[in-house]
């Protein structure tokens, strides 16, 4: 049993100092994106680290009110497609800009797609339970 407790705490202090760690790493990259005159690819990197800060302290708030946090986690992909798709297309030369720009549409044509699906099949399974 005390092993138990000792590893949740173990968990539990990981899981702080991560949460930590990845606000100082934002807080850092915002800062350097103010002071200095950035590139685009640096700014969606830097929009990408803010983003996956917000999400991390928003999910940990409601795991400590034990609520559910599931959702947002479809927040976190799909921005960090489009910021990173984003990223790496201010890098990419011109074949493989056009690439991931087709890729970017592609994947997100194939999300919008499977929500309009999924959302009226899920609704109308447990409407008829």
């Amino acid at each position: 049993l005390s092993f138990i407790i000792l590893i949740d705490l173990l968990n539990e202090s990981l899981d702080n100092i991560a949460s930590i760690f990845s606000l100082i790493v934002g807080i850092l990259y915002a800062v350097y994106w103010f002071k200095v005159e950035a590139d685009r690819a640096f700014s969606f990197l830097t929009l990408y680290l803010g983003l996956t800060v917000i999400i991390n302290l928003t999910m940990t708030f409601y795991a400590t009110h034990k609520w559910n946090n599931l959702f947002i986690s479809h927040f976190y992909f799909i921005s960090q497609f489009v910021l990173l798709s984003q990223f790496y297309y201010c890098l990419f030369k011109k074949k493989q800009k056009q690439l991931v720009r087709f890729l970017q549409i592609l994947v997100l044509l194939i999300i919008i797609i499977n929500f309009i699906i999924l959302n009226n099949i899920v609704y109308l399974v447990f409407k008829m339970c």
